[in-house]
């Protein structure tokens, strides 16, 4: 049971840490670039939003993968915050993987999807 509580507070603690995050590219469900934000106060506005993110079990497009879901390319010193995650527009966001976590949920779903321009 400690075990499951340590593993739970890494997960959480590899979201939630604060890291610079240098550049942000949107790409729409047609892998078309929609929105850039690479300027200093659109990237620690996008931080801040970021860092608000809760871990969640379930993911409800996970039984359709590639229909809807955006791609958000994170540039960032740190290798918690930086590469492709896949976003759903309901506000469910997860790191592209094999097994495709860890999962999260953005905090408010309408500030998120229109910094990132949907």
């Amino acid at each position: 049971m400690k075990f499951l509580l340590l593993i739970s507070l890494f997960v959480l603690s590899a979201c939630t840490e604060r890291v610079k995050i240098d550049e942000v590219k949107v790409f729409n469900p047609k892998f078309e670039v929609i929105k850039v934000l690479s300027s200093k106060a659109a990237t620690e506005a996008f931080e801040g939003l970021w860092y608000e993110l809760k871990p969640v079990e379930e993911l409800p497009f996970e039984s359709a993968l590639n229909e809807g879901l955006y791609k958000i390319d994170i540039v960032s010193p740190n290798k918690r915050a930086r590469g492709r995650w896949l976003y759903h527009s309901s506000g469910f966001v997860v790191r592209l993987g094999k097994t495709l976590k860890p999962r999260y949920q953005v905090k408010d779903v309408a500030k998120f999807n229109e910094r990132i321009g949907i």
